[in-house]
């Protein structure tokens, strides 16, 4: 059963989908998201299920990721620790990767055969997908109220109205506008996720692949100094330091 497809919470985390303890108390699960790659199968039919296959001379100046998306790599650093992960990094520089802010051009025009990014936010031809790996990290987003709110009341009707309005979550998960946006959290009732159309349900399955899988490492207030010293040890990597 798709993780998004479960009904009540407490099933999710007994299926190990804990996508509701994972948070402080006082803030509300709002979306899930994570890194994909993005590729073209007219041209790329398939791409490796793991990042190291990315370091195959077959793969040479093919992979592109833009200088602000090094966080890509953090899945694999929580997974096989700093040091792996930036041999990793410096591995696919030796094999070309192109570091580019706009590797995405470079991909639609054909320079590039594969990018390691966020959703896609537009299909460059009717080819475009995406893909994950087996060492994505995931975040679960949430929404919260500020301490130091002027109308709490207010702000809290609007993180519920956000979260679980049927017609809003139904509007961002079918109009081509919100196509940059993550995807609603897993959890809310199957009906809703049924009606994603275009670019949404691209990223959707993927996302919700991956999840299946069971082999992303979710980001949590417990991993988070983890995570973010990944981070910072990936930007460092990326720029050659």
């Amino acid at each position: 059963m798709r993780a998004a497809h479960l009904h009540d919470w407490k099933e999710a985390v007994k299926q190990g989908l804990e996508f509701f303890n994972i948070g402080a108390p006082e803030m509300l699960p709002d979306s899930v998201n994570g890194p994909l790659v993005h590729y073209d199968t007219a041209t790329t039919p398939t791409v490796p299920a793991d990042l190291t296959g990315f370091t195959d001379p077959s793969w040479k100046g093919k992979l592109g990721i833009a200088s602000y998306n090094a966080q890509n790599f953090s899945g694999y650093g929580m997974k096989n620790g700093q040091d792996a992960m930036t041999t990793l990094i410096a591995n696919l520089l030796a094999n070309k990767m192109v570091v580019s802010d706009s590797a995405g051009d470079l991909l639609s025009s054909g320079d590039l055969n594969a990018v390691s990014a966020g959703q896609l936010y537009y299909a460059a031809t009717d080819t475009s997908a995406v893909a994950t790996n087996t060492d994505q990290p995931m975040y679960l987003q949430f929404s919260g109220v500020n301490s130091d709110a002027k109308n709490p009341a207010a702000a809290k009707l609007w993180i519920l109205w956000n979260a679980y309005d049927p017609a809003w979550l139904k509007l961002r998960l079918t109009d081509e506008k919100f196509n940059s946006t993550s995807e609603p959290f897993p959890g809310l009732p199957s009906t809703l996720f049924a009606t994603t159309t275009g670019l949404m349900k691209i990223n959707q399955d993927a996302w919700f692949g991956a999840i299946e899988a069971g082999t992303t490492i979710f980001e949590t207030t417990d991993n988070r100094d983890q995570y973010n010293t990944m981070i910072d040890a990936a930007n460092t990597a990326l720029s050659g330091g």
